[in-house]
């Protein structure tokens, strides 16, 4: 994948996640998710994918990622749930393998 993007909490927002496609630059609001429960890794994906197809419409990348999210297995997903709970960045060989499928 061409670039990087980085992803920061920013627990101020109102909505899950948000993003900077020019900057390349994601911010996830993790105090909402603990709250209603809603997929860290959904919001990710989601937000990396209006990164990679910033003229697409909303409807079309929340397709998208239910489309990918259903690809993942359970235990990738616990791995990369892992990662984040430590609070690492989301380039690991799992999140790679993810962004593989993306293309």
């Amino acid at each position: 994948m061409p670039g990087t993007f980085h992803w920061y909490v920013d627990n101020s927002l109102d909505a899950y996640g948000e993003t900077s496609p020019v900057f390349k630059e994601v911010r996830i609001n993790r105090k909402l998710h603990k709250l209603d429960g809603k997929s860290l890794i959904h919001t990710l994906l989601h937000e990396e994918l209006h990164i990679l197809y910033p003229r697409r419409s909303e409807r079309t990348i929340e397709r998208m990622t239910d489309e990918l999210l259903a690809t993942i297995s359970k235990a990738h997903k616990r791995r990369l749930y892992r990662y984040l709970k430590r609070g690492g960045r989301v380039n690991t060989p799992e999140w790679r393998a993810v962004q593989r499928k993306m293309r």
